[in-house]
């Protein structure tokens, strides 16, 4: 199981702004692939990372993710990932949780 910043979009929706770069989805989709992990689902803001621009959000996009393969994901199958608020940095925390959503 992984979870972090991996500086890549999956889907055009994982992006508001921008231009979507489908050759660099190829590439991290491969990746996926090869090591057997799916994406786990989350709960709360659809975004993970904003570049603002005097306070206003230009950019925004799903970069962190939370990674896991089939094998981790029947052991914990009540786990559950929440994108959190975010204070000081331009990526969202999340939270992993063992017993499912509230």
């Amino acid at each position: 199981m992984l979870i972090g910043d991996f500086n890549e979009t999956l889907i055009p929706s994982d992006q508001r702004g921008g231009i979507f770069q489908h050759n660099r989805v190829a590439l991290f989709s491969n990746f996926m692939d090869n090591c057997n992990l799916l994406d786990l689902t989350t709960i709360g803001g659809r975004f993970t990372w904003h570049r603002n621009h005097n306070g206003i959000h230009i950019l925004s996009k799903k970069l962190d993710k939370s990674l896991a393969n089939v094998d981790w994901r029947i052991t914990f199958s009540e786990a559950s990932v929440e994108v959190l608020c975010r204070l000081h940095s331009d990526h969202n925390p999340f939270l992993l949780r063992f017993g499912g959503f509230i």
